[in-house]
């Protein structure tokens, strides 16, 4: 499935968000039993998520959730990306906590970082992740991978400890972005003229990987992007 514009179901960029993502994940639960889907936070995706939970044609009980990224924060505070997914898609839908792989903040970070991973590939019993939902920051960032991308996002290991000084929160963990790439469907979800043009920049801009992490996903081809 080649990357770009998704040929409009209607004209509410939610409604074609929720209908792709729901034909997916019931396309992977149908495929092999279960979904594996990895959600990004922020403000664009969370009327998509809340409508989504709101889909009866899914059968929840296969769905398997965890996060692309999130702060190193309480999961009560109203900034982590696990108090987001709570708020909206677990609100509706009946997706038991067993099937819920988030970080750990109450373990020191270099472990918490660990046990994220670890649990990540119990979840995924060695196989990828099915779908992820990606945003693209301002900046170009993609999952908490802040340009320019330092040695380690580019090394094996899923999980990572990452830093910013361009929002509050500065520590945060993010799967890598070798994970990405080997996700079956990447998703990216990108609202606005300011957004719309940064994408504009980044395909037509030269590779370069540690500038716009969002090529190394798109080079795999199998990248989607719903664009509102």
């Amino acid at each position: 499935m080649p990357y770009g514009r998704i040929d409009a179901i209607d004209n509410d960029f939610v409604a074609r968000a929720v209908a792709l993502l729901s034909a997916q994940i019931r396309f992977f639960i149908g495929q092999h039993g279960k979904c594996a889907l990895g959600l990004s936070g922020g403000s664009t995706p969370k009327p998509i998520y809340e409508l989504l939970g709101q889909d009866t044609e899914i059968d929840w009980s296969a769905v398997h959730v965890f996060l692309v990224d999130d702060r190193f924060i309480d999961p009560s505070d109203s900034k982590s990306n696990q108090f987001l997914i709570r708020e909206s898609l677990l609100k509706y839908a009946d997706i038991p906590e067993s099937n819920l792989c988030f970080p750990r903040i109450d373990l020191p970070l270099p472990v918490s970082a660990t046990d994220y991973e670890d649990r990540l590939h119990i979840m995924l019993d060695g196989q990828t992740a099915d779908i992820v939902t990606l945003g693209i920051g301002e900046d170009g960032h993609i999952a908490s991978l802040f340009p320019p991308l330092e040695d380690d996002a580019f090394e094996e290991a899923d999980v990572l400890v990452t830093t910013t000084d361009k929002f509050d929160v500065r520590i945060r963990l993010s799967v890598s972005l070798p994970f990405l790439t080997k996700v079956k469907l990447p998703v990216f979800l990108l609202q606005g003229e300011k957004k719309k043009a940064l994408w504009e920049e980044m395909l037509a801009a030269d590779v370069n990987l540690r500038r716009w992490p969002a090529q190394a996903v798109l080079a795999t081809e199998r990248a989607m992007a719903v664009i509102g």
